[in-house]
């Protein structure tokens, strides 16, 4: 049985809103991630933020002493910076790609739920 042309006119205009849906999603990834970077370079790269970090590796240090031991941070800045400034890549590719396997699972359900033929047994 062969699709009639109406049926591939609106194949391809769900393939087309699917498209536009997924790039809007990933416009959205990347631009939250963006931004959360610049807020967290924002807060973190800062005179006061240095000082309140050596101020906890301090208080780590000296805590670690009694009777837990706590493995003292070696870097002289804070965690959120360097991860947002040096491994800024892998983050932005890992939200691009986590995002779009949950964008492709939500496709084949909303696809599969609003699909109109039923494929029961004959």
């Amino acid at each position: 049985m062969t699709p009639s042309e109406e049926e591939v006119y609106r194949r391809q205009k769900s393939g087309l809103a699917w498209l536009a849906a997924y790039l809007l999603t990933t416009g959205l990834i990347v631009w939250s991630v963006y931004l959360i970077r610049a807020r967290t370079m924002q807060s973190l790269d800062t005179p006061e933020a240095r000082a309140a970090w050596e101020e906890w590796r301090q208080a780590a240090a000296q805590s670690s002493s009694e009777s837990v031991q706590h493995a003292v941070p070696s870097s002289p800045e804070a965690p959120g910076l360097v991860l947002m400034r040096d491994h800024f890549g892998v983050m932005l590719a890992a939200a691009i790609v986590f995002g779009s396997v949950l964008f492709a699972i939500m496709m084949f359900f909303i696809r599969g739920a609003l699909q109109s033929t039923h494929r029961g047994p004959d």
